[in-house]
């Protein structure tokens, strides 16, 4: 498992994300991830893997709307507006944070 460090956006909580190439729908799994990480991703472990694959930097920023169970499509719509507002006021308030 590569791991890297992560540099947080002032006043949000720190977590530990593993980000991963298949499904975590299986309780099992899932139960093997939560022993090296906080929450759980898909799509970070494609974005970071096709940047790599074009050798372009990759920086991204995740919010949690859901957890990972087949059934929480409900929670993610309930969440998307909040968590979505939330990442755009943390970003507009760092000045050099599209700045590389």
């Amino acid at each position: 498992m590569d791991q890297i460090t992560l540099c947080p956006l002032p006043d949000l909580p720190q977590r530990r994300l593993i980000s991963v190439h298949t499904p975590v729908f299986n309780d099992k799994h899932r139960t093997r991830l939560a022993t090296d990480a906080d929450l759980v991703d898909m799509e970070g472990a494609a974005i970071a893997w096709a940047c790599h694959q074009h050798h372009i930097p990759c920086q991204m920023i995740k919010g949690i709307t859901d957890s990972a169970g087949a059934d929480e499509r409900e929670m993610l719509h309930k969440n998307l507006p909040e968590v979505s507002d939330m990442l755009t006021t943390a970003l507009f308030q760092q000045e050099d944070i599209f700045v590389s």
